[in-house]
């Protein structure tokens, strides 16, 4: 008996031992402490000619970004702490970025109720690239980097606040000079001074009380909106704006022409991609209307002035039906299309106004939620203000001088084409499937192509679950239905939906989902010119298809098919 009993004991021990090779260390449980450690890379740019690559590494939680910059010829890096944002300029001699302030201080700061306008500001990082000198600029506001065109770019900042004036002990106080006019003072009513650097020469020009500005994509053009000069400013600013206004900066000639020149304020500035075409929104009623009348202007390639094309009474706003008259949205900016020949811009019905004469206690303060709502509660409540500032698109068409609306709250979506040339778009509504959402967690949609000449609409496809898009001449529709696991394309001269997978050749479907989902494709990597075909992914190859169904087959041999992505 003792025997077994030892026997027993020997054996719990050996058990209980560790064996060679194998460690007793448990493997250690994340916690929140290791989130806050976690780094996540974006904002990835590489310059013009190559030689420079450049990235920030943003916190996944919370914590201060770096900017890395990695050259090719020395094969280095630089780390700029608390940067981010970073862009080149156009011909390889600059980086400019976004310096934060350290968070840790900015939060010991907001602990102690420090006020906003005393807070730390972000600051402009200028390196020149060939030398890797860096200048801080602080208090920034805002900076614009042209993408396509170099010599210039633009920054705006706020001035430095003054040093707090030191107590005078004497006994008798000097009488203070009486003030000869009201200062204008740099703020967010009045704007803040401009800055437009020249890249090569490095001299700037300066312009007093800016409130918004903008650069043309293709040309060294900007527009700005000025609210006029004024005697305070303790920089030498450019003389040439004394009016409030919209004004065109030609940069490469060094000349400002006004576009308007009025009382009142002005929004949304906008320039086609040669910067001769303008738009932006006008508020000129001098009245205290809490619906604010807007106005949109319009300047013509080699006019002189901007003009009023579209104003709250213009036929487009009425609505026959009895419903109230809209307005043209000040929560959309105009968009011109990249031949010139077409803006968009949003309208949007006019808001409901609280009444203001009732007291407190008599407004009444509840939200209400049916069961038969499309949509929760809780999604109502996070959708409540992007639903407050939704637009819906209109296109003037500047040569025939014609407005077409696009949308409506029953067909709000749209999708353009990327140059936003083309004569259709795609709608789609997911208004009628709201509670697919909740049921599912993806929404369906009905789909439309809206002619933009009459703003028609054509039925495609209804109750789709999927994702869909325009090709990039507008030749066609496209999309994954989800059910079927099968790519859909819809030919927009014949009028016809095809078939273009079936999964039999090779799955385009996601192999390895496994969630009680449909599986996702994997993908469209983009179009050949002319919208002559497809380039689809599966899971190691890419395959060529006509949007028509004519089968392209793959190049790849069917032997290498477990082979890396094959071009075809």
């Amino acid at each position: 008996m003792k025997q077994i009993f030892l026997a027993t004991i020997l054996l719990s021990g050996l058990l209980s031992a560790p064996l060679p090779g194998f460690s007793q260390q448990t493997k250690k449980i994340i916690d929140h402490a290791d989130v806050q450690r976690w780094k996540k890379i974006e904002q990835q740019r590489i310059s013009n000619d190559g030689q420079w690559v450049s990235w920030a590494q943003l916190p996944v939680a919370e914590g201060d970004a770096a900017l890395y910059l990695w050259n090719e010829a020395g094969k280095q890096t630089s780390v700029f702490p608390r940067a981010s944002e970073a862009r080149f300029s156009s011909d390889n001699k600059l980086l400019i970025f976004t310096i934060k302030p350290p968070l840790d201080s900015l939060k010991a700061q907001r602990r102690k109720k420090v006020k906003d306008e005393d807070l730390p500001k972000d600051t402009l990082g200028i390196l020149t690239l060939s030398t890797g000198q860096l200048e801080k600029i602080p208090r920034l506001k805002t900076v614009l980097v042209p993408e396509k065109w170099s010599g210039w770019f633009a920054f705006q900042c706020e001035p430095m606040k003054p040093a707090p004036a030191k107590k005078d002990t004497a006994k008798t106080q000097p009488k203070p000079a009486p003030k000869t006019a009201k200062e204008k003072k740099e703020d967010k009513d009045n704007g803040y001074r401009l800055v437009v650097r020249n890249t090569v020469s490095g001299k700037q020009d300066t312009i007093a009380y800016v409130k918004e500005f903008t650069l043309a994509k293709n040309s060294p053009r900007l527009l700005l909106y000025s609210t006029g000069w004024g005697d305070t400013m303790t920089v030498k600013t450019n003389r040439s704006i004394q009016k409030n206004g919209v004004y065109l900066y030609d940069l490469e000639r060094s000349a400002i022409q006004p576009l308007f020149r009025s009382k009142g304020k002005f929004q949304q500035l906008s320039l086609d991609e040669q910067g001769e075409q303008a738009a932006f929104l006008a508020d000129l009623d001098t009245s205290k209307a809490r619906i604010r009348p807007l106005q949109l202007c319009y300047r013509e390639s080699g006019k002189d002035s901007a003009k009023i094309i579209a104003r709250p009474e213009s036929d487009f706003l009425q609505r026959s039906n009895g419903e109230a008259n809209w307005v043209i949205s000040e929560n959309s900016r105009p968009v011109f299309s990249e031949d010139g020949s077409k803006l968009y811009f949003g309208i949007a019905p006019a808001p409901i106004l609280n009444d203001t004469m009732l007291l407190k206690e008599e407004i009444v303060d509840v939200e209400v939620w049916n069961w038969t709502d499309n949509r929760l509660y809780t999604q109502q409540e996070v959708q409540l203000d992007n639903m407050k500032k939704r637009s819906y698109p209109i296109v003037w068409h500047s040569r025939k001088n014609r407005f077409v609306p696009l949308a409506s709250p029953e067909m709000p979506e749209l999708r353009f084409q990327e140059q936003r040339n083309a004569e259709m778009a795609l709608a789609f509504t997911e208004e009628p499937y709201g509670t697919y959402v909740t049921i599912e967690g993806t929404p369906h949609k009905d789909l439309y192509a809206v002619d933009l000449k009459t703003g028609d609409k054509k039925l495609i496809v209804k109750d789709l679950r999927g994702n869909p898009r325009i090709s990039p001449e507008a030749g066609y529709i496209i999309w994954w239905s989800d059910p079927d696991t099968a790519l859909f394309a819809w030919n927009a001269r014949r009028s016809e939906i095809v078939r273009l997978t079936d999964n039999r050749l090779a799955p385009f479907y996601d192999e390895e989902n496994d969630v009680p989902d449909f599986p996702d494709a994997h993908g469209l990597a983009g179009w050949l010119g002319g919208d002559e075909a497809m380039i689809v992914y599966d899971k190691y190859d890419l395959w060529k298809m006509d949007p028509n169904g004519k089968r392209t087959p793959n190049a790849s041999p069917k032997e290498e098919k477990r082979r890396p992505l094959t071009a075809t």
